[in-house]
């Protein structure tokens, strides 16, 4: 998972970044994901939980447009989340999707998303992905309609679905996260869903990998509760704390949250691609910035008292020009920046998701990157 910078070609022109960056994680994963009590022992039912916190169980249409696999009344909703995702949780520990619900949509998220991939065409995502999710692809089908070698964005799947965590809360956004291994997926993928308001589609946000040696935190059967961003309560950080420091460990080798973290092969990737970019970019002065979204970040409590952090990063790169060097960006990058070359400096963009886990206050833990990826989505030249 690295940048392919070449070196320079004369004193005065340098080959920057061949920006295909795809998460290419290797052989695949071996750690068995933990299986008890992970989805909610709640009897399957073509019923939705009301969009009331003592409404009844009468079933919530939505508003999208129906999907070739959309079950007829299966919960929907949507777009992008808001810091309000932290909510006040329910009283009582019923998760807001039933197991047929939960299977219902990860099956017409995984239609639409195989719909999009095979057309390239971002439109078709519309009912069932947003935010991050959808920059990520929308970038992807427009590189590839210029870029003849450039991969495509792993596969969305709904099978095998491998564990799921659904909030409690009764308000808006809600959300849920699926863990599915799909034919096609080399390593067990973390599909974080967002369902905006009643009427709405629950929408893909985030689909990222599962680290190598990682394994999934054990979730309350019954469902679990969103956990407000910048609320400490019984974890080492705050969410929002634990986003801020992820962001400086990505940038800064020496970071001062460097021993809040776990070793992790996605932050040492990142660094080591930092360090190679300066390297490779003699004639160009480089700045590296990580910034969490916390608009659509966020968190819900795990079993053991500690928190799941869901966060999408934008990973820049900008580069500046030594007296007039020529800098060079690869055919990717050249799709937005509208040419390969300038000799005054270029800024790139990545979408980067992380999910990473907060363990509780009163353990010798540290916060363990769970999933990550990175992908293009946007670059300009100055």
């Amino acid at each position: 998972m690295k940048f392919a910078a070449a070196s320079a070609q004369s004193p005065r022109q340098v080959r920057t970044v061949n920006n295909s960056v795809k998460a290419r994680w290797g052989a695949v994963l071996a750690t068995a994901l933990l299986a008890g009590g992970m989805s909610p022992a709640v009897a399957a039912d073509t019923t939705t939980p009301a969009p009331t916190p003592s409404a009844s169980t009468a079933a919530t249409t939505g508003a999208a447009t129906p999907t070739p696999s959309a079950s007829t009344g299966a919960t929907t909703g949507a777009a992008t989340p808001s810091a309000v995702a932290s909510a006040t949780p329910a009283t009582a520990g019923f998760p807001n999707l039933l197991d047929s619900q939960v299977e219902r949509i990860a099956a017409s998220v995984a239609a639409v998303v195989a719909s999009g991939d095979n057309a390239k065409n971002a439109k078709e995502l519309a009912p069932r992905v947003a935010g991050m999710a959808l920059n990520v692809r929308t970038a992807n089908y427009k590189i590839r309609a210029k870029v003849d070698k450039q991969a495509a964005v792993e596969p969305v799947s709904a099978t095998k679905l491998l564990a799921r965590v659904v909030t409690t809360n009764r308000t808006w956004p809600r959300s849920a996260m699926l863990v599915t291994q799909g034919k096609d997926n080399s390593l067990p993928q973390l599909l974080t869903l967002v369902q905006a308001s009643p009427r709405e589609n629950y929408k893909l946000i985030h689909a990222t990998p599962l680290l190598p040696g990682q394994t999934f935190p054990t979730v309350d059967k019954e469902g679990t509760e969103a956990v407000a961003l910048d609320s400490a309560t019984d974890l080492k950080m705050s969410p929002k704390a634990a986003i801020s420091a992820l962001s400086d460990r990505l940038t800064n080798a020496d970071s001062k949250f460097k021993d809040s973290f776990n070793d992790s092969v996605y932050i040492s990737s990142v660094l080591d691609l930092q360090k190679k970019v300066v390297a490779d970019a003699k004639d160009a002065t480089n700045v590296f910035s990580h910034k969490g979204d916390l608009g659509s970040a966020l968190a819900m409590r795990t079993a053991d008292g500690g928190a799941m952090v869901v966060v999408g990063n934008d990973f820049a790169i900008d580069a500046t020009s030594k007296e007039a060097a020529t800098l060079t960006v690869g055919a990717d990058a050249a799709v937005f920046t509208g040419g390969k070359e300038t000799t005054k400096g270029f800024t790139l963009h990545y979408a980067e998701p992380v999910v990473m886990y907060i363990p509780p206050t009163g353990v010798p833990a540290k916060i363990t990157i769970l999933s990550a990826t990175r992908s293009l989505v946007g670059g300009t030249f100055k």
